[in-house]
């Protein structure tokens, strides 16, 4: 590991007790050097119960947050980097995002939720960026969908598929759950001629209103 308690030592012997001793990781500090996600969780470990340390900013919480943050913000935004210069020569492009409703915020996800409020944030930009050259760039954010991943999380609490979309379905008030259709129909709009003046927005697939 890249970080020993030893550093935390010689810095506190440095600046004295009256000081407050303050380390500032950034995720790829953390993640460089071959350091597996096991080892970061353990470094951060470590600097929680030093004793030595009285704060620690892990900038961006790389650590809990990279496999999400890499397949959702830096994933869409290598690809669109790489097919925009095509779209800008043809003066024409559709660009949609799937982010979701999570961006919000959403108990329990916190990773997943700043990954996905990040493709909001950087859907906004393209639209700002790109529109001159007759490209358009939306996000669509649904709620919940029935999927692989809704039944995978139903399993994972313990409850039938049945019984977790009835339950869904209660809090939505169109008094559904939905379904990948609706999904595409939005986007199927979104990529459309007849979408060529939405540019920048989110499109709440939710069955109701999301704030």
């Amino acid at each position: 590991m890249r970080f020993h308690m030893e550093m935390l030592a010689k810095a506190r012997a440095r600046v004295g007790d009256d000081f407050l001793l303050g380390i500032r990781i950034t995720g790829d500090d953390l993640l460089e050097g071959g350091n597996s996600m096991e080892d970061c969780l353990e470094i951060l470990k470590r600097f929680a119960s030093s004793g030595y340390l009285d704060f620690l900013n892990v900038v961006g919480g790389s650590v809990f947050t990279h496999a999400a943050l890499a397949v959702n913000v830096r994933g869409t935004f290598l690809m669109t980097r790489s097919v925009q210069k095509y779209m800008v020569n043809a003066r024409w492009g559709r660009i949609v995002s799937l982010s979701s409703v999570s961006a919000v915020g959403n108990r329990g996800q916190v990773n997943y939720s700043a990954a996905k409020a990040g493709m909001q944030g950087l859907t906004k930009t393209l639209a700002i960026e790109l529109g001159k050259f007759g490209i358009t760039a939306n996000a669509v954010a649904p709620g919940f969908i029935m999927t692989d991943m809704t039944e995978a999380t139903a399993a994972r609490l313990g409850i039938s598929f049945e019984d977790f979309q009835a339950g869904a379905a209660k809090t939505i008030p169109v008094g559904r759950v939905g379904q990948v259709e609706d999904v595409a129909a939005a986007i199927s709009f979104l990529v459309s001629e007849g979408a060529g003046f939405v540019s920048g927005q989110i499109l709440y697939i939710a069955g109701g209103p999301v704030s």
